[in-house]
């Protein structure tokens, strides 16, 4: 397996820090058969590449892991549900044009001081978008209106979530 460690730039979550990715460089023939697996690792996807961070002073970016059969809800789970139970959850394995447009307002209004404002049609398809992984969309409604939208990818034994956007 080829990996490669970016240059350091600007952390996008932690202020007066660095940040360095680890990005696996095989050929995309190679990467829909490798991803699940890397996954396991702490890997994730962003459009065609596979990263994680690789900070020389810092491990404070954590994949997390739910065994969902070993899951418990806890009671402030339970409470978030239960005020959400009003939501509709939907899922589709189209890339609908409603969601660049949640997308934007999301970044324009929450993240207007980051890396990632303001928000483009390119950045967006260019992180969603990838030749040998279609993602999935998890839509949650409210009264018949798209509110959120989670990104996800499905691997061999679960899910990823690349992006979440309300």
């Amino acid at each position: 397996m080829k990996f490669g460690i970016t240059q350091q730039f600007d952390c996008n979550y932690l202020p007066d820090r660095k940040e360095q990715l680890l990005v696996c460089v095989e050929p995309t023939a190679v990467l829909q058969h490798v991803f699940s697996d890397l996954t396991e690792s702490g890997f994730r996807r962003s459009g065609e590449q596979i990263y994680r961070p690789h900070c020389l002073h810092c491990n404070q970016c954590q994949s997390i892991k739910i065994l969902a059969r070993a899951f418990t809800i806890s009671k402030s789970q339970k409470r978030v549900l239960s005020k959400n139970k009003d939501l509709q959850i939907k899922i589709s394995q189209q890339n609908k044009s409603e969601y660049y447009l949640l997308y934007e307002k999301y970044i324009n209004n929450v993240h207007f001081d980051g890396a990632m404002f303001p928000a483009s049609k390119e950045q967006y398809d260019g992180f969603v978008n990838c030749e040998w992984q279609r993602p999935i969309f998890i839509e949650a409604f409210l009264d018949d209106e798209l509110i959120g939208v989670a990104v996800t990818d499905k691997l061999k034994y679960g899910y990823s979530a690349l992006y979440t956007f309300f």
